[in-house]
């Protein structure tokens, strides 16, 4: 009965060591992480379970993991956002300077890259506002140098950092005179002040290039077009061959190739008419070119008529065979197209 009644009053008045209260997570086992120039950081294991990345960390008491490429700083955030949920920002205890914002920056960088590194997107989300608040108020220079000792190498794919980087440089674009009397190297220790230089120049030169083709066109836009040059005088010629088919373009009488603008010289038109010479050859060359045809029958009762009288000349005639001989060089022009020549024949009387 008095153990019966002893439970009885166990439970209607719980005392401190009962079981029906929760076991705080600081009682479970500690885990020590070691971070950049050997500082050490603790977490018990219960909170750390609610990191996933890190909950295979199933390790005994005394067992240090190393988080080296991570300052301590970075670690606390880590660690203050696992156990009360809140992002707690590192602050800055020095002198407030143009190297302590750079420093801040730095830092906050690395807290992101660990962020990133254990998988936590929402302690991600909210160090990356905090990048970009405190940034606006730095120049491209600033965030180079702390970009290039916190986070020179993005970890995963990470299209925010990439696009947030564009958006500084669109910045400087818009006063690259101011980013170039900041480039000058302030120290010689600056690893950094030959780069520097070197990308104020090219925002200097890629500024004044636009700006020199914004009032080339705000002149051309202003001009007269019949006093200047208009828009349509600095367009290329086109071309006829302009990847048109036959049926786009416009029917032209004009020949494939053109004469219009030739002169007339080498038309011939002026020449000297041709001599009958010239007229001969032409046509020599072309009755050479003619296929061979018969004569007509009336041209070829004419020349037996001239053949018949010569030979009747002679032989009535002794003399004529000295007097009337015919010359091959006088013969008819038809008898030596027409018909071969015929040979002469005399008879001795």
């Amino acid at each position: 009965m008095s153990g019966g009644g002893t439970k009885g009053a166990q439970a209607k008045n719980p005392g401190p060591s009962s079981g029906f209260w929760p076991v705080s997570p600081f009682s479970s086992t500690t885990i020590t992480f070691q971070f950049a120039e050997d500082q050490k950081l603790n977490i018990h294991q219960a909170v750390l379970e609610r990191c996933p990345a890190l909950d295979g960390l199933q390790s005994l008491f005394g067992i240090t993991y190393y988080l080296e490429k991570f300052p301590v700083i970075a670690g606390h955030s880590l660690f203050h956002y696992l156990y009360t949920g809140q992002y707690d920002p590192p602050l800055w205890a020095g002198p407030p300077d143009a190297e302590s914002s750079i420093q801040q920056l730095k830092v906050k960088f690395r807290t992101y890259g660990l962020a990133r590194k254990v998988r936590l997107d929402t302690l991600e989300t909210l160090v990356r506002e905090d990048i970009e608040a405190f940034a606006e108020k730095l120049d491209m220079f600033a965030i180079m140098e702390a970009v290039k000792g916190g986070y020179p190498v993005p970890i995963r794919k990470d299209p925010w950092f990439h696009d947030w980087v564009k958006r500084h440089i669109k910045t400087a674009f818009a006063q690259p005179k101011k980013l170039v009397e900041l480039a000058q190297p302030q120290n010689p220790d600056d690893d950094m002040g030959v780069a520097k230089v070197i990308l104020g120049c090219m925002l200097e030169t890629y500024a004044d290039m636009m700006e020199a083709l914004a009032n080339a066109k705000n002149e051309n836009a202003g001009s007269d077009p019949a006093d200047g040059i208009t828009g349509f005088d600095m367009m290329p010629p086109v071309s006829s061959h302009d990847g048109r088919t036959d049926d786009d373009r416009e029917t032209s009488t004009t020949e494939p190739f053109e004469v219009v603008n030739t002169p007339t010289e080498s038309l011939g038109l002026n020449s000297p008419p041709a001599s009958d010479h010239e007229h001969r050859l032409r046509r020599e060359f072309y009755d050479t070119q003619q296929a061979p045809f018969a004569p007509e029958p009336e041209l070829e009762a004419e020349n037996n008529k001239l053949e018949a009288g010569v030979q009747l000349g002679m032989e009535l005639d002794p003399s004529y065979k000295k007097s009337k001989k015919v010359k091959k060089g006088k013969k008819s022009k038809i008898n030596q197209t027409l018909t071969p020549e015929p040979q002469p024949v005399y008879d001795d009387i």
